[in-house]
């Protein structure tokens, strides 16, 4: 077993490197984010290339760790405190008394972390 699992990527930015997928950074895939974290973080790091093809690299890694912050952060930041729940065993027990009190806790949790809790608000 390993984990866990949660990497940003820092470090020097190199005109004419742009990172995505894993290397742009990563999280365990408690909640099945990581396909969508890839495959979204390498369309957003390929319109950042396009970007810098047609204007130069000013500004660039800037705005790209800017769009990854506003599309990624909420579920990272949804995702790290999951991980520090189940991380406690006192945590998961308590959750799962209060799953069997009020069930519809769990049901956002769980909406929130396969990213439907919105169709789950539209339907209540």
């Amino acid at each position: 077993m390993l984990g866990p699992l949660a990497v940003d990527a820092t470090g020097a930015r190199i005109d004419g490197l742009l990172l995505a997928g894993d290397a742009a950074g990563f999280i365990d895939p408690m909640t099945g984010d990581g396909l969508r974290f890839a495959v979204r973080g390498g369309e957003l790091a390929a319109a950042a290339a396009l970007r810098a093809l047609e204007h130069g690299w000013r500004g660039v890694h800037d705005r790209l760790a800017a769009e990854r912050r506003a599309e990624f952060g909420n579920k990272w930041w949804f995702n790290r405190a999951l991980r520090a729940l189940v991380a406690s065993p006192r945590a998961v027990e308590t959750a799962a008394m209060g799953a069997r009190l009020v069930p519809a806790v769990l049901q956002r949790i769980v909406a929130q972390a396969g990213d439907c809790a919105s169709a789950a608000r539209a339907t209540a």
